[in-house]
């Protein structure tokens, strides 16, 4: 656990709180709809960082040989 959140280092801000939103949402079974709903954020938007993010964070794992699941 604590490996993959110094992975949120490796992406920008505004990707990093997203997918730590989704992450910790995830992690207590919160309904990221409601989280979104409580900080008034879009939800195509909130989606578009998080697979940003994670797409940018698989590569640079891939370059550095780490197997990727």
């Amino acid at each position: 656990m604590e490996e993959a959140q110094g992975w949120l280092l490796l992406v920008e801000d505004g990707e990093r709180r997203c997918l730590g939103v989704w992450a910790l949402a995830a992690a207590r079974g919160i309904p990221v709809r409601k989280v979104l709903r409580q900080r008034g954020w879009s939800k195509s938007t909130f989606y578009r960082k998080v697979d940003g993010g994670s797409a940018h964070i698989a590569a640079i794992l891939d370059e550095r040989g780490v197997a990727v699941r």
